[in-house]
C-alpha cells in the first residue's frame, strides 16, 4: 500500500465552488479534509463527501483565503 500523502485540495476557492479534487485516486474510506489548518468531521453539517476516484464534496464552500488540503491513501 502506498504511504498516505497530504496535499492542496484541488479546486477553485472562491465562496461558491463545494468540489475539490486530490491529485491522484484515494483509497475509499482513507480521505481527511482540513480547513485553515483543522481538521474537518465528515459527518458534521460543515463536513464533506467522498465522490470516489480524487473527488470530495465539500458541504460549505470555502472563502477567497482560505486553505484547503487532503490527506489520503492513494491508489
Amino acid at each position: 500500500m502506498a504511504n498516505p500523502l497530504i496535499e492542496p485540495a484541488l479546486g477553485t476557492i472562491d465562496g461558491v465552488n463545494t468540489l475539490f479534487l486530490s491529485s491522484a485516486m484515494y483509497v475509499p474510506g482513507s480521505v481527511q479534509v482540513w480547513l485553515n489548518g483543522l481538521l474537518k468531521r465528515k459527518d458534521f453539517d460543515d463536513g464533506w463527501t467522498e465522490l470516489g476516484s480524487n473527488k470530495i464534496l465539500l458541504k460549505e464552500a470555502p472563502e477567497p483565503g482560505d486553505v484547503v488540503q487532503v490527506f489520503y491513501r492513494p491508489l
